[in-house]
């Protein structure tokens, strides 16, 4: 069975541009996100990871682990969480454990 498809203005000028380009051997651009360093930041260390806490509003940083994914413990907004970072510095876990100032934990 034969399928038509009517193409509009846009969809078949891209089309055309694109098998084109393919044909002439011509690539894409660089994928700039990839190079930016500002969409995706890549956590290589302990200290790093601290930072990245730091900079979402974090306070009283403790370490529990030093592989990956990093553990810590830290306070927001009187809260302390047990938290885990990868190694993009994406928080991939974040538990309420209990209040900052109980259990020794200062502020």
């Amino acid at each position: 069975m034969l399928r038509m498809i009517a193409w509009s203005g846009p969809a078949l000028a891209f089309a055309l541009c694109a098998s084109t380009a393919s044909a002439t051997g011509l690539r894409a651009p660089p994928n700039l996100a990839e190079n930016s360093g500002t969409i995706v930041s890549r956590v290589h260390s302990v200290d790093d990871a601290e930072d990245s806490l730091h900079r979402r509003g974090y306070y009283d940083v403790r370490l529990e682990r030093s592989s990956l994914p990093y553990s810590f413990n830290a306070c927001k907004r009187g809260t302390r969480y047990h938290i885990h970072v990868n190694y993009y510095g994406d928080l991939v876990q974040v538990d309420p454990v209990g209040r900052c100032g109980a259990n020794g934990y200062g502020y």
